[in-house]
C-alpha cells in the first residue's frame, strides 16, 4: 500500500506520497503502488506550471489501471530520461526507504520523488498536499493515502 512521508528536504513539497513496493520490471508491482505511479506520470503529460508534458514518443495515453505493462515501463523509462529529472535511470521506482528520497547506493532523488515535485510544480502545493481531490486521482486510491 502506498505510504505518505512527511519531509523537509525536498523543494516544493511538504509530503512524499511513496510506493511501499518497488514498481517496473522484475519488480512487485503491487496494485495500488502501480496506481500511484501510473497517476503521476500521466499527470506529468500535461503541460502545465512551466513544465512541458513528458510522453514517450508514439505512446497512447497511459490508463491508470494498477496493472504493470510494457506501456508503463516506457513511460517509466521515458520519465527517467529525459523528463527534466536527474533521477537513476533503472527503469524502476522505487520505494522511500529509511525517510530518504535519496538510492542509498546511487545517492540521486529517487523517482517517486522527482514524481512528486513535478506533480506540485505542475499543479501547486496544495492541490499536492490533496491530491485524492484531483479528478484523475483513481478511485482505487481513495482512502489508501490518507488516515
Amino acid at each position: 500500500m502506498p505510504r505518505v512521508y512527511v519531509v523537509t528536504s525536498l523543494p516544493m513539497i511538504k509530503v512524499l506520497h511513496s510506493v511501499d513496493q518497488a514498481v517496473g520490471p522484475g519488480c512487485p508491482n503491487e496494485r495500488r503502488d502501480v496506481m500511484l505511479v501510473q497517476f503521476f506520470l500521466r499527470a506529468a503529460t500535461k503541460p502545465a506550471g512551466g513544465l512541458p508534458a513528458v510522453q514517450p514518443p508514439g505512446q497512447a495515453a497511459l490508463t491508470v489501471d494498477g496493472i504493470f505493462g510494457p506501456k508503463t515501463a516506457a513511460y517509466i523509462k521515458h520519465y527517467q530520461v529525459t523528463g527534466g529529472s536527474t533521477a537513476y535511470a533503472d527503469g524502476k521506482v522505487s520505494p522511500v526507504q529509511g525517510g530518504s528520497a535519496v538510492g542509498a547506493i546511487h545517492e540521486k532523488y529517487l523517482t517517486i520523488a522527482h514524481l512528486n515535485v513535478g506533480y506540485a510544480k505542475r499543479f501547486g502545493i496544495d492541490r499536492h498536499l490533496r491530491i485524492d481531490q484531483d479528478p484523475d486521482f483513481p478511485a482505487g486510491l481513495r482512502g489508501a493515502l490518507f488516515v
